[in-house]
């Protein structure tokens, strides 16, 4: 089930920085947050998990996110690539961080 963006457990001004780090570097994809941070029983040093859904460059993503100061492991996945008893329970609840262009 989709969630508001306000319920990603990370502050504006990180939310901010993921933004644009998604902007900038897979520009055509749709990106949903889940696991922990969406759920709310994660803390302040859980890791993002996000998936990938469409076309973009993962080694570049995940580069841009391990060069940024963000305090937190990025974990990134290709939705095409996971299980699909992986796409249930991420669908079950997770945040849109970029809608597909």
């Amino acid at each position: 089930m989709r969630q508001p963006i306000e319920k990603l457990a990370v502050k504006p001004k990180h939310l901010s920085v993921i933004l644009q780090i998604l902007a900038e570097n897979a520009p055509l994809a749709e990106v949903w947050a889940y696991g922990s941070r969406v759920n709310g029983n994660g803390h302040e040093g859980s890791d993002l998990n996000l998936v990938v859904k469409g076309d973009a460059d993962l080694v570049q993503l995940q580069a841009a996110f391990q060069n940024s100061l963000l305090p937190m492991l990025v974990d990134i996945h290709q939705w095409e690539r996971l299980p699909i008893s992986f796409h249930t329970n991420i669908q079950a609840n997770y945040v849109v961080l970029q809608e597909k262009k």
